[in-house]
């Protein structure tokens, strides 16, 4: 196998991924980098996919600077319309060495807007060659402009003619540059015979140097052409040498463009000659992925330091709404928190615990008046039993935020649009159902047994032995007199009432610590679910990152 041919098969077996690569970063080149990027892989299949040494010779440059006549001087025939009228040639012209060559190397897009003729002359050159006598480039219309372009995209050799007098409209040629290292380019002048060798020595480096600055880098070669010979009168003796001058000068020039020509378009050379283009091509694509990681990484830099901010506000104003709603539902808490704690205590002290003060005091006062008044007893149960039954607030939880809550905390990290707003939104969710969940999770697992054990002890050991000594007094109060008796279980009464009430303050102290706790532990959850939030949102960001990276270095032609 031939390095050529090996060379091939790796470029064929990279492409895939490349243009995997080119589809995933066509947003983050921007438009110019990625119609260059899909320019250059079209080279690059091109040549992987060409399966013989065949190539296109494109003539391309100004109006009036030879192009037609030196293509048909190169044929041997007239292809081309010579005219003074400027411009000439108002489409392609192409001629082919064998047949359905220029569809297969131009394709039939390109040959379908101009004429394809078989010429046998070409056959004289080693490989099959396709000749293209293409447009004026600076042409005033468009359509001329934007051929050229196109036939240059498919050519694999460049001949870019002008004369003395034209090499200043070579600026032109400015649209080539877009092709710097991956076409071979020479450099034509035409019409050097009425020159002295000393002027053409001159005007050879001046198209020189214009062509260098409008290509971007040196052309192949520089070579004169006598315009008022062919190849095929180059033996005639003495004919139309200019003034000065022997018969011998513009044969040699002649002899000099078809020996470069000849050179190029060997099997073996032209063959070479396509693999520098395409290397060319891939030398430009790498630099291409080279610019656009640096351009990467520096808005990487800045977008992840934009970010880091945005999340950091956020975050911030999540927690802060959070503990402002926490706040302003206190009072929910500790009701909440003293129920809870009444579902662990149960029986007397859960009773004591789900009354209210007010209720309570009622109940009390209604119970002692019972015996004395009746009525006013009755009255005093009655507003003990209506107090019961108002609720406290229930308290705030990251699920109860309301939407314009959400969006206000939102707009803290958004940068702009609806579409960013609407993500910032989605997180704020996500973390508030998150601590929610986490919070409602610790709150299920309960308090201590043996605190709530010990509690209840407190509570109805005492009570219990009151109630004994009740007991033992209303007995005794039978026997002695039941004034004695009736005075007694009153005092037991108050001291049952002061023992539960003294009680039912340490519980509500404990309560209202358990609140506060609980609020803590939401708080601490909503800074721990937005850390979290924030963690995966860089995750994220980094993996786009990287998976850009790695797309660039596999657009490059890396591992």
């Amino acid at each position: 196998m031939s390095g050529v041919t090996e060379w091939r098969l790796n470029l064929a077996q990279g492409l895939q991924a490349r243009r995997r690569a080119l589809e995933a970063l066509e947003p983050v080149l921007g438009e110019g980098d990625a119609a260059e990027a899909r320019s250059l892989l079209e080279d690059l299949e091109r040549a992987a996919q060409r399966a013989r040494p065949a190539g296109v010779v494109a003539l391309v440059g100004p109006s009036g600077a030879g192009k037609s006549s030196l293509f048909n001087a190169l044929l041997g025939e007239q292809a081309s319309e010579v005219s003074a009228v400027r411009p000439t040639t108002r489409g392609l012209i192409a001629a082919e060495a064998e047949p359905g060559l220029a569809e297969e190397l131009l394709g039939h897009a390109l040959c379908s807007r101009g004429e394809v003729r078989r010429v046998r002359s070409l056959g004289s050159f080693e490989a099959p060659v396709v000749l293209v006598d293409g447009p004026d480039h600076n042409s005033h219309a468009q359509e001329h402009r934007q051929l050229s372009c196109e036939l240059v995209e498919r050519a694999d050799l460049v001949l870019v003619v002008t004369h003395p007098q034209g090499i200043v409209e070579l600026a032109g040629l400015r649209f080539l540059a877009r092709f710097l290292g991956r076409r071979r380019v020479v450099g034509i002048l035409g019409h050097v015979e009425a020159h002295s060798l000393e002027d053409r020595e001159a005007l050879l480096e001046q198209l020189h140097g214009v062509l260098a600055e409008a290509l971007g880098q040196a052309p192949a070669a520089v070579l004169p052409v006598d315009g008022r010979r062919t190849p095929g009168a180059e033996a005639a003796e003495g004919v139309g040498a200019p003034p000065g001058r022997d018969s011998g000068d513009a044969a040699v020039e002649w002899g000099t463009l078809r020996a470069v020509l000849g050179r190029e378009l060997r099997a073996g050379a032209l063959g070479r000659l396509l693999q520098a283009n395409a290397e060319g091509a891939e030398d430009r694509l790498s630099r291409l992925a080279q610019r656009a990681a640096a351009r990467l990484a520096s808005r990487e830099q800045e977008e992840t330091a934009a970010l880091d901010g945005a999340l950091a506000r956020w975050s911030e104003g999540l927690a802060l709404r959070v503990q402002a709603s926490v706040e302003a539902s206190a009072g929910g808490w500790r009701t909440v928190s003293r129920q809870g704690l009444a579902e662990g205590l149960r029986g007397l002290g859960g009773a004591l615990l789900r009354r209210s003060w007010g209720q309570l005091g009622a109940l009390a006062t209604g119970g002692l008046l019972l015996r004395r008044s009746p009525l006013v007893g009755a009255g005093a149960l009655a507003a003990g039993v209506l107090a019961s039954r108002r609720q406290g607030p229930e308290p705030m939880t990251p699920g109860l935020l309301s939407e314009p809550e959400l969006i206000e905390v939102a707009r803290l990290g958004a940068a702009a649009g609806e579409e960013a707003l609407e993500a910032w939104v989605g997180r704020s969710r996500g973390a508030l159902s998150a601590a929610q969940a986490s919070w409602e999770a610790t709150q299920q697992a309960g308090g201590s047994r043996v605190g709530l054990f010990i509690a209840r002890m407190l509570l109805e050991l005492p009570l219990a032995l009151l109630a004994l000594r009740a007991v033992a007094l209303a007995l005794l109060g039978m026997v002695t007199g039941p004034g004695f008796g009736v005075d007694g279980l009153v005092d037991t009464l108050l001291v049952g009432v002061a023992g539960a009430a003294g009680w039912r303050l340490a519980m509500g102290a404990w309560s209202d610590r358990g609140a506060r706790g609980a609020q803590e532990r939401l708080l601490a959850e909503v800074a721990r679910a937005t850390e979290e939030e924030a963690r995966q949102v860089r995750g994220l960001r980094a993996a786009s990152g990287a998976e850009q990276r790695a797309a660039l270095l596999s657009l490059a032609g890396g591992a």
